[in-house]
Parts: C-alpha cells; structure tokens; sequence
C-alpha cells in the first residue's frame, strides 16, 4: 500500500492538486471533501458499469484500479496515510472473527457473509491516536 500512497503524492505534486495532511483530520476544506466524495461515487459507478456490461477484463481491472487510485487519494487527503495499513490488518482481524465456531463462515441466502458467535468490530481509535 506504501508504493501506491508513495505514487498519490508523486501526482498532487505534480498537478498541484491537494495539500496533504500529516495526520489523520477530519480539517480538510470543504470543496476538498466533496471532491473527493464525487471521485469516488464516479469511479465506483464504472466499476459498476464495466461489470454490468460485462466489458472485457481489461476494462473492468483498468476501472477498479482508477476506483483504488481515488480511494488512495482520499485517503491521503485525510491524513490516513501511516495507518492505514494498520486499519485494514484491524479489519481484516474483525472480518475473520465472523467465522462460526467451527471454524466455517455463517453465510445467509443471498450469500451475506454473517457475523458469528466470536465476531468482534474493528477497534480503529487506538490505531488513528498512535
């Protein structure tokens, strides 16, 4: 994820687009936080398209890698940066404790991952006030 987040800032210094944060805030300007949002809600919705079209693979991996390119940006534009490696091993850790007690996913119908009797959320504070 460093390569990636390293590659977001060779780009805003280039295109002089955003001032990066050196930790995690939720201070950033107003027309900062809703572009971000509309990058996200755009790329998201090519993802979407590619699949619902089924265009070829290149296209639908060239969409998500565009969707991956804005969400890195976002996350730098919070100050994210240096802890989001640790946020997403602290979800990854709560995502497996869904596992049901032998061992073997609780899936509903439709196919939802459920939360089994060992779930435990995501504790993210710790990791934001290191």
């Amino acid at each position: 994820m460093k390569q990636q987040l390293d590659q977001i800032t060779e780009f805003h210094k280039a295109f002089g687009s955003e001032e990066e944060p050196d930790s995690p805030t939720l201070s950033i300007s107003h027309k900062i936080k809703e572009l971000r949002k509309t990058l996200m809600k755009e790329e998201f919705e090519e993802v979407c398209k590619a699949i619902d079209e089924n265009e070829p693979i290149e296209d639908l991996a060239k969409e998500l890698a565009d969707l991956l390119y804005v969400v890195f940006g976002t996350v730098k534009a919070f100050g994210l940066h240096d802890v989001m490696e640790d946020v997403y091993s602290e979800v990854h850790r709560s995502n497996m404790s869904k596992l049901g007690l032998d061992g073997k996913p609780v899936i509903r119908e439709d196919g939802k991952t459920l939360k089994g009797p060992n779930y435990s959320p995501a504790n993210i504070s710790p990791i934001i006030k290191k």
